[in-house]
């Protein structure tokens, strides 16, 4: 709409639907000539709402349809500036069914509420014989001051002796869900001792979750007496009952008539002969309340209004009670008679009100006293309750918090737009659980923080969120200290393996050195170049051989985290059975089963070796010396039930199985049951640290598969891995020999090794590429400071006297910070992929370098340079 004329620009299909009218009906009229307002009023607020705030939201509004039906909408509106004008932008959602139904379900409520507790009849609710429930007449027949002097009472305690053995059959006929106890009359006995003759009946009902006998009993000895007035009444009685059946009165204020039920007697403890007028009748009321009675019921007698009032009465013997009086016109045969009401003591309810601000109150203390933040929010985000931890947690005074706080500034801005979100997913009633964020305090100061919220309700309606935030600062600390300390144990068994596998290195780096040695003495002597490049190709496989060791070494003694990906398990335990055979006995076999079909897993391939190389270990120092057999196993398996062992749960799924089995000297299942606690070993003094099968447990576990042992004390052990298994196949390709190429670019080759230095500047001038090589890194920056643009790339080593690779990459960067750079290291805890990238680095290269791979390099690096000089082009 338009917010000069109101006219309507636009609506949509909702709107059609909502109220009948087509587009065409509505665009270029007004609510007004539309008379779509049922109530003037709901289109005032709307605009006062409008003209005042700029919106509304949420107004509760009744509409009349294209056919004349009237319904009830919810209305936002917002104005906004379109095409330069003030603009009405509203959602309305119709709500015509849900208020009805929220009407109807209180007037059910409140009807059988009302017919329970106004009852004069009392109502007593049993289960298992004792009394569960007592309606204010129970209370009364009884003689008990409250309900609660009835309840868990055995109900048979109050029949009548001489009555109770038809009431155990009754009870025990009650058990039977289809059967109804007839009416019956017999004596009871009132808490004073009195006899009283009854009334009742009973019905199965399901009540608290269980069947109980839902019993009605009515005390019939007044009637005995006074049947005859019952009938004068019969009519009285009929109306109040239609009320609330609590207690009755009738009033006539012309004619100064006063009537009252027995309940209003014994609320005012006068004496049930006593019959006072409508004036006297008043004076029960503290002086407040009687010019409010009185004018109630005038009102009702003239013009038939109903009223509903507490008010404060003083009995006979000058108690003072609260009591809640209802009236309304009576009308006979289209005659205005009298008003007739009920009267109910309610001193107890205000009681439980009192107690219920008590309670309040204790509760709001606990929050405060609590360390942790209690918070409520509204819609917008806006702090509306804080506890007292906030101000010291967070810094703020609470005037600051006072004059208006988003819960989004107690965050850091990079979390700001996921706590929003999370505000909004719990004010739609998605229960979002623990969630952690970083917060901030007011000096700036960021700390760890979990919050737990949910949305606060009024009836059916969102209206803000309300939840707990804890300060994970400690629990953070707690949880990197045991991080530190499971990486200083992984490393501890590290080096005990590393150190297992000294003598298997040190053979495999001597076969691998007589290789090298011989193929290059038999090229010296020999004269033919086809004999001389086979023998130089066999130098270069032992070279690579060595390569390769180096860098398992290398990455089996890192302390970080590698990366998992998929692993051919089989491949794995090969390549430590042949790690292994070179350093244990010849008196101790191994036999391998490795099934060519075993599939891949999830992990990492140096933590799997690590796995292996440990338990085989353990098998070698547990066969010793007497000799025997290490049998190791891979294939798949398929667990159909999940499992659970001393050690792991294991879930159903498909899984690669790893056994290790020796004929060693077993263990006793006390020693099993502490196998994989940190530093326990069962090994001599400085043969193990205790920490290698809590490691491999910790792998396993981290992998999220599982470890059984089984062991026969002086024969065998066997540990089963199970490492869940992927559904992939690994690619094995065959490594196909590409063509080097080469270039006419300048290029500045560093290495304070002389030998490494003609080998890079004969290969890569014979690539093409123009030389200048230094074995100093301080030489080759002066010459780089002196020819600044000269070089198209500059190639370092890493490890260098007086200056590292990185600091002189550092150093010609900032000369010209478009220069490629690549890195050579052999071995560096200070340069790796990552640091490398963050320096401007444009390629980390391994020793030993092949030539195809340092010429790879080099070109890959300059065609993604666009301002290398192409020198000769």
């Amino acid at each position: 709409n338009r917010l000069s004329d109101g006219l309507y620009i636009d609506v949509n299909e909702g709107f059609t639907k909502l109220t009948g009218y087509t587009r065409e009906d509505a665009i270029g009229k007004s609510s007004i000539d539309l008379k779509i307002w049922d109530d003037s009023h709901d289109m005032k607020r709307l605009v006062n709402g409008l003209m005042t705030d700029g919106y509304v939201e949420n107004i509760e509004a009744r509409f009349r349809r294209k056919n004349g039906q009237v319904g009830i909408g919810l209305m936002s509106a917002r104005v906004l500036k379109l095409n330069q004008e003030d603009t009405i932008l509203s959602i309305t959602r119709d709500i015509t069914e849900r208020k009805q139904a929220e009407v109807a379900l209180r007037e059910s409520e409140e009807r059988h509420r009302q017919i329970v507790e106004s009852s004069t009849d009392a109502i007593l609710m049993r289960s298992g014989g004792f009394i569960t429930y007592a309606n204010p007449s129970a209370v009364k027949l009884f003689r008990a001051s409250h309900a609660g002097e009835l309840l868990g009472k055995p109900y048979l305690d109050l029949v009548h002796p001489d009555d109770r053995p038809e009431s155990i059959e009754r009870i025990r006929k009650g058990m039977d869900e289809k059967w109804i106890a007839p009416p019956r009359e017999h004596r009871i006995l009132t808490l004073d001792g009195q006899m009283v003759l009854v009334e009742s009946t009973g019905v199965p009902v399901q009540y608290q979750g269980q069947t109980q006998i839902f019993g009605v009993i009515r005390d019939i000895t007044e009637r005995k007496r006074t049947e005859e007035e019952l009938r004068e009444n019969l009519l009285f009685l009929r109306q109040t009952e239609k009320i609330g059946r609590i207690c009755g009165w009738k009033a006539n204020i012309k004619t100064d008539e006063l009537k009252w039920t027995e309940g209003v007697y014994h609320i005012i403890e006068a004496p049930l002969g006593y019959k006072p007028g409508l004036e006297e009748g008043l004076t029960f009321y503290d002086t407040e309340s009687i010019p409010v009675i009185k004018n109630a019921l005038t009102r009702a007698s003239e013009d038939g209004s109903p009223f509903v009032i507490q008010a404060k009465v003083i009995t006979t013997t000058g108690k003072r009670l609260w009591v809640e009086v209802r009236g309304l016109q009576q009308v006979v045969e289209g005659e205005k008679t009298s008003v007739v009401g009920t009267f109910q003591d309610i001193t107890e309810r205000k009681q439980v009100e009192e107690h219920l601000r008590e309670t309040e109150k204790k509760y709001r203390e606990l929050a405060e006293s609590l360390p942790q933040v209690i918070f409520e929010v509204d819609l917008d985000g806006t702090l509306k309750y804080v506890n007292q931890t906030v101000y010291q947690l967070f810094g703020y005074t609470p005037e600051e918090i006072a004059r208006g706080f988003n819960v989004l500034e107690a965050f850091i801005p990079e979390d700001r737009e996921r706590v929003a979100l999370d505000i909004m997913l719990n004010i739609q009633g998605q229960g979002l659980g623990r969630r952690e964020y970083t917060a901030v305090r007011k000096d700036g100061t960021r700390f760890p923080a979990s919050v737990h919220a949910n949305r606060i309700l009024s009836g059916q309606t969102a209206t803000g969120v309300r939840g707990i935030l804890i300060d994970l600062t400690k629990t953070k600390r707690a949880e990197e200290e045991k991080k530190k300390l499971e990486i200083q144990l992984q490393q501890a068994q590290k080096m005990e393996a590393i150190g297992a596998l000294a003598g298997g290195i040190a053979h495999d780096f001597n076969n691998i050195l007589s290789a090298i040695i011989g193929y290059t003495e038999l090229a010296r002597l020999n004269d033919g170049a086809s004999t001389i490049e086979n023998e130089l190709h066999q130098v270069l496989i032992a070279a690579n051989r060595a390569k390769d060791l180096v860098k398992q070494i290398l990455a089996f003694s890192r302390q970080t985290d590698e990366e998992r990906m998929p692993v051919s398990v089989g491949m794995v335990v090969k390549e430590a059975i042949k790690f292994l055979r070179a350093t244990i006995p010849t008196t101790i076999e191994i036999k391998s089963r490795i099934d060519k079909n075993s599939g891949a897993v999830l992990a990492n391939s140096v933590e799997l070796h690590q796995i292996i190389m440990n338990l085989c270990t353990n098998a070698v120092h547990a066969i010793g010396d007497r000799g025997g057999v290490l049998e190791v196993e891979v294939r798949n398996a398929e667990i159909e039930h999940a499992q659970t062992n001393n050690f792991a749960e294991l879930e159903m799924g498909s899984y690669v199985l790893v056994s290790v089995k020796d004929t060693g000297y077993g263990m006793t299942p006390d020693v099993i049951k502490r196998i994989f606690d940190p530093y326990f070993t069962t090994k001599e003094k400085g043969v193990g640290t205790g920490l290698g099968l809590a490691v491999v447990h910790g792998i396993v576990k981290k992998s999220g598969g599982a470890i059984q042992v089984e062991s026969a004390p002086g024969k065998w052990t066997i540990f089963y891995i199970y490492l869940p298994r992927i559904n992939m196949t690994l690619p094995i390709k065959a490594a196909q020999p590409k063509p080097i190429e080469g270039g006419p670019e300048r290029i500045l080759f560093v290495d304070d090794e002389k030998m490494l230095v003609d080998i890079g500047e004969q290969a890569l001038q014979r690539l093409g590429y123009h030389v200048v090589s230094r074995t100093s890194s301080i030489e080759a920056l002066e010459l780089f400071k002196a020819k600044p643009d000269y070089f198209d790339l500059v190639i370092t080593d890493q490890t260098m006297p007086g200056m590292t690779g990185d600091a002189l990459a550092r150093e010609l960067l900032r000369i010209r910070p478009n220069l490629p750079v690549i890195i050579c290291t052999g071995y560096s805890q200070t340069i790796d992929h990552e640091r490398a990238k963050k320096l401007g680095i444009k390629a980390l290269v391994e020793k030993p370098m092949l030539i195809d791979e340092i010429a790879a390099a080099v070109r890959k690096v300059l065609n993604k340079d666009p301002n290398s000089s192409q020198v000769g082009r």
